[in-house]
């Protein structure tokens, strides 16, 4: 049994998919509630009567080797023989995650035993892609997934075939597959930008590209593309003029921005990063009609980009992705089931730290929605928590606001000075309390890139002309943008670097590029440095980056952050709101070069706090 049985399946797997196999094995036995940290106690229970029975011993065995190579053929879909089967298990793994193992490793069984045909299983699949995708493309939550697909191999109707089986039971109540109405909805809504994982959003535009099926289809394994926005995070002026054209009574071209900058008909994959920065659309034109990708081609090929050509991208999308990603059965929704953005705006106010404020505009962005909206939402909902905590984009309550259906009384203000918002002489809320629908959606738990990087954190690159075109091309918007603090603040950073042998400086990919002041030597994972600034010299502003910090030792240390931020707001113009302890606060660059000498000494203090801690961090192996 050793050498015949359970020498080669350990071999074949490894000791983690090992692990993984024999968990699974539970899952797919209707075992779905054991805990991987349980299952070598739950399999010892199930095998211990066994003991004495060498025949029934080895068939156990046998069985865990057979669904070993079944479990290899999901891990490396090239292992699986049917090309059907074969192309949805890689559909599947490129998406990503492990979330698909237990029903995929039940279908492949279905299959081995003769109970389901390859096309079947395949099929099954397809349904099973087309409910992950589905629900990430309308911001639908992920919470108690994990559960679901877990459940799902005992619960389903075993006497169905195995395609109707998964699609009867993805479809029912409240398990939220969206209809076709609802994926072209949230296409044209949504903020598909902070949507599931990065590599899941690349998955999206690349099934979609390929869905032109060109004749010479890209390799994405070996090309290297980044999303990336075509109306830019941070427009220019001339981008602004052509909002405003677009921009409905009462509408501001700023804010049709923000509805617009982050939903999936502004976004493409491109290998040219550096050069679409906020270019304006003619320049733009030009690098995407020389790709290879047919959907920039298409876009290279409409005569301007505002509004009307966002959204209609947006419904040829649509189209593709309703094609491409099956729905639920019958296409129903259940009568009364609330929109998904509005349980995102509860969930939002929920999270939403004492002492803060959002706008009207910040919730529609997040949601995809409209101020209006959002406004008339909370106005008729009873029961939303926090409604007060959201303002008009001045930072005043809304002339329109009411408690709806009188279930709460008072003035809003009485509250929000109740819960530590400031506010200034003539009533408006302080911004530095107001939480973007950045802010929001990082506290959701979404992931938000920082601008200008196609990654959430700085990346580490080796000393050579691309890092110094990179540092050329900070210290050169600098100067352009901040001419009276370049040389104040370029000295600033000279300071850090003399500080201590692991600070040094890193900058942003794009080319309105951004300077970190680095901290623990270059060569260090992007895990274990930290640092505490990132300054972006178009904006003018110096961001405080809790958010990371948060998980970087020593400065995981809650006290240790509000220390650094009650050293920081005790420099005059630098106002860190204590609810952003877990976020990015920012305040302006012309600070950082005024006061200059008194933030050398806080960086001091902060390098002292890491450095103190070095000797004690026995895995990072890293030190100055």
């Amino acid at each position: 049994m050793y050498e015949q049985l359970w020498l080669p399946m350990q071999q074949q797997l490894g000791p983690k998919n090992l692990e993984l196999l024999v968990w699974l094995d539970l899952v797919v036995r209707g075992e779905s509630k054991t805990k991987q940290t349980d299952i070598y106690r739950v399999q010892q229970q199930r095998l211990e009567p066994l003991a004495g029975n060498e025949e029934a011993l080895e068939k156990e065995i046998s069985e865990l080797a057979r669904r070993a190579e079944l479990l290899g053929r999901i891990l490396d879909p090239a292992l699986e023989p049917h090309d059907e089967l074969r192309r949805q298990l890689r559909h599947l793994a490129r998406w990503g995650g492990r979330i698909h193992y237990p029903i995929a490793l039940h279908l492949l069984d279905l299959v081995d035993a003769g109970r389901a045909q390859a096309d079947e299983a395949a099929k099954a699949l397809g349904y099973v892609e087309g409910f992950l995708v589905r629900r990430m493309l309308c911001q639908t939550s992920t919470q108690s997934l994990n559960r679901l697909f877990m459940s799902m191999p005992g619960d389903m109707e075993a006497d169905r075939p195995a395609a109707e089986a998964v699609q009867r039971y993805l479809s029912g109540r409240r398990r939220g597959w969206p209809t076709d109405a609802e994926v072209a909805a949230g296409i044209r809504s949504k903020p598909f930008y902070w949507n599931g994982q990065a590599p899941q959003r690349a998955y999206v535009l690349e099934r979609l590209e390929e869905s032109y099926g060109s004749a010479e289809p890209v390799d994405f394994k070996q090309a290297k593309f980044t999303v990336e926005h075509v109306l830019p995070q941070r427009p220019a002026q001339a981008w602004i003029d052509v909002l405003a054209e677009d921009s409905d009574d009462g509408q501001t071209p700023q804010e049709l921005h923000d509805l617009l900058v982050h939903t999936l008909g502004n976004l493409t994959l491109s290998a040219e990063n550096t050069k679409l920065s906020n270019h304006p659309f003619q320049r733009k034109q030009q690098i995407l009609e020389a790709s290879s990708l047919r959907m920039n081609q298409e876009i290279a090929g409409t005569r301007r980009w505002g509004r009307r050509e966002i959204l209609e991208r947006a419904d040829n999308l649509a189209a593709r992705a309703v094609s491409l990603w099956p729905g639920p059965e019958g296409e129903q929704r259940a009568d009364g089931d609330e929109w998904t953005g509005w349980a995102d705006l509860r969930a939002a106010l929920i999270a939403m730290p004492t002492g803060t404020w959002t706008t009207y505009g910040d919730i529609a962005e997040l949601i995809g929605s409209h101020p209006v909206s959002v406004g008339n939402f909370l106005a008729t909902k009873a029961g939303v928590r926090g409604a007060y905590r959201v303002l008009t984009a001045a930072g005043r309550v809304s002339a329109s606001f009411r408690w709806p259906n009188d279930e709460h009384g008072g003035n809003p203000l009485t509250l929000l000075h109740a819960e530590g918002v400031p506010f200034d002489s003539s009533g408006k809320a302080r911004s530095s309390h107001r939480l973007t629908a950045e802010d929001l959606a990082s506290l959701l738990g979404k992931e938000v890139p920082e601008i200008g990087t196609s990654s959430s954190s700085p990346d580490q690159v080796a000393p050579g002309s691309t890092f110094d075109a990179r540092a050329a091309r900070f210290t050169e918007l600098l100067r352009a943008n901040r001419p009276d603090a370049a040389d104040a603040i370029l000295a600033f950073l000279q300071s850090w670097k003399a500080l201590a042998p692991g600070c040094h400086l890193d900058y942003g990919k794009a080319t309105e590029t951004s300077c970190f002041l680095m901290l623990r030597k270059e060569s260090a994972s992007r895990a274990a440095a930290i640092w505490p600034f990132t300054l972006y010299p178009v904006f003018g502003t110096v961001e405080v980056v809790f958010q990371y910090m948060r998980s970087r030792p020593p400065f995981d240390d809650s006290g240790l952050r509000q220390e650094f931020m009650s050293r920081l707001n005790a420099v005059p113009g630098i106002e860190l709101a204590e609810a952003k302890l877990e976020l990015r606060p920012s305040f302006p660059l012309e600070v950082l070069a005024d006061r200059s000498e008194e933030i050398a000494e806080i960086m001091s203090w902060f390098v002292q706090q890491v450095v103190a801690y070095e000797p004690a961090d026995k895995q990072g192996q890293v030190s100055f």
